[in-house]
């Protein structure tokens, strides 16, 4: 059989009552004829807006042969039903198309928190895919960026071109559990835990949240202040809990941390309350110029000088020369310098109390307690003060006269008292909370002692000495913050 073209086939639109010329169209096809000239140069359904167009899509009826009918779609997606079909639609000007599928396998569950990952899925036309994503999570690229907790949808695209039609879209859905988080106490630990001692604690969690800071109902021993400081109380155990309440992407973590509350270093000392105050500073023809000082704050003081036992309880060993006279007595033979020592110590062993030597000015305050004269105890020295007269020329066991006003044994006698002040003339004018010169070469001593006369011990009576001397009539008294 001869193939016959009909031109009205090749420009379907100079075709007239075309109804002869395309039934010859489909017995060229059926007998074999090649028809690649004739296939008609129609465009895809305008409804599939998404569908290329099929400019240079070289399918055409030919290509229904044998079995390609059943991988070409029509320009809306629509599969062949057999090779007739095909061939039909083809010579009718329909534009073939080749379908394509998606393989993107099932993506595991997730937890908020987990690393960035990446997805990947083909396509059987080999055309490169493309991701969205909807719900917590996000997707650059094939890189899946989790942002919170829920159910993320994963879809994979491939929209065709001029030959493949669009893929269906393969949406994967997978779970993101609330994220685990951890809670971690940022602040120091506290050394020792004693009974005295304070801690502000401190923690973070990893998710970023706000952590909140309370007792457990189980300690003892330790209370939580307002302003999140834990004071240690009394011998027990104290439970601080870190905790991290969760939201709705993450999980609650909580954490603890214990402390064992021991009694500790005790330095078994008596302390009275000083009040603020206002009061004449020195004395006519002794410490001069007299002068008004104002005390603004008010602070404790050791009711008795520093004793043998207390220096031993902190430093180890006792230097006093009079160590017979026992360990009630007060330690001597101690410099300026060595009091430091002492006292950076003991502010390690009872950290949170503030322990300090007094001002010049907060001594002569304190052993007036109230008084303006020679003395800040009325009646004779000997009742008051260990001095030359009554010494016996060593000191005695503290607390053994009469205290002043103010509940303070031995400002009088007994052993000199080191303060902080470094020695200098005093002002002409009213001073508030004085601390003497910022330097010098001699710090004051106040309070006279066993091998002085009671005139030395009166309260107005300075003496100094350079801060690395020794001797066995020198000592000193503490003062604390709280």
């Amino acid at each position: 059989m001869t193939c016959q073209r009909n031109q009205a086939d090749r420009h379907p639109a100079a075709r007239r009552g075309a109804s002869v010329s395309l039934l010859l169209g489909v017995l060229a096809v059926l007998a074999g004829c090649s028809d690649t000239a004739t296939a008609p140069a129609a465009s895809p359904s305008p409804a599939v807006v998404a569908q290329p167009s099929g400019g240079g899509n070289s399918l055409n009826a030919k290509s229904c042969q044998k079995n390609g009918w059943q991988g070409l779609v029509t320009s809306s997606g629509a599969p062949f039903t057999g090779q007739d079909a095909c061939v039909s639609y083809a010579a009718k000007g329909g534009v073939l198309f080749r379908a394509q599928s998606i393989t993107f396998a099932a993506l595991a569950d997730k937890t908020f928190g987990d690393a960035d990952f990446v997805v990947s899925a083909t396509a059987s036309s080999g055309l490169p895919v493309t991701f969205t994503a909807s719900g917590p999570c996000t997707i650059t690229g094939a890189t899946v960026k989790l942002t919170g907790a829920g159910s993320c949808m994963i879809t994979a695209s491939q929209p065709g071109d001029a030959v493949w039609y669009k893929a269906t879209d393969v949406p994967r859905t997978f779970a993101i559990a609330k994220g685990n988080q951890t809670v971690t106490f940022t602040s120091a630990n506290p050394t020792p835990v004693n009974v005295g001692a304070t801690y502000t604690p401190t923690a973070t969690a990893t998710s970023g949240l706000a952590v909140t800071i309370t007792l457990d109902l189980t300690s003892t021993g330790c209370s939580l202040a307002l302003s999140g400081i834990v004071s240690f109380t009394a011998a027990g155990t104290c439970v601080i809990n870190a905790n991290q309440a969760g939201s709705a992407d993450w999980k609650p973590a909580p954490q603890a941390q214990q402390f064992v509350v021991s009694a500790g270093f005790a330095l078994n000392a008596q302390f009275s309350l000083i009040p603020a105050g206002m009061f004449n500073m020195g004395q006519a023809g002794i410490a001069e110029p007299v002068h008004t000082v104002t005390i603004t704050n008010a602070f404790a003081m050791q009711t008795t000088e520093v004793t043998q036992a207390q220096w031993l309880a902190v430093m180890g060993t006792s230097p006093s020369t009079f160590s017979a006279c026992g360990t009630d007595c007060p330690v001597e033979q101690v410099s300026w310098d060595d009091v430091q020592l002492f006292i950076a110590a003991l502010n390690v062993k009872e950290p949170g109390r503030g322990y300090r030597l007094p001002t010049e000015a907060e001594w002569e305050y304190a052993a007036r307690a109230g008084t303006t004269g020679d003395y800040g105890i009325s009646g004779l020295p000997s009742t008051f003060a260990w001095t030359f007269e009554t010494s016996g020329n060593t000191t005695h066991p503290v607390a053994q006269l009469t205290a002043n006003a103010w509940g303070l044994y031995d400002m009088h006698g007994n052993v000199w008292e080191w303060v902080s002040d470094w020695y200098g003339p005093y002002p002409s004018t009213a001073a508030t909370d004085p601390v003497g010169p910022t330097t010098g070469s001699a710090r004051v001593l106040r309070g006279g002692s066993w091998g002085n006369d009671a005139f030395s011990a009166r309260s107005a009576v300075r003496n100094v000495v350079t801060p690395s001397v020794r001797l066995s009539s020198i000592g000193f008294r503490l003062v604390r913050t709280q």
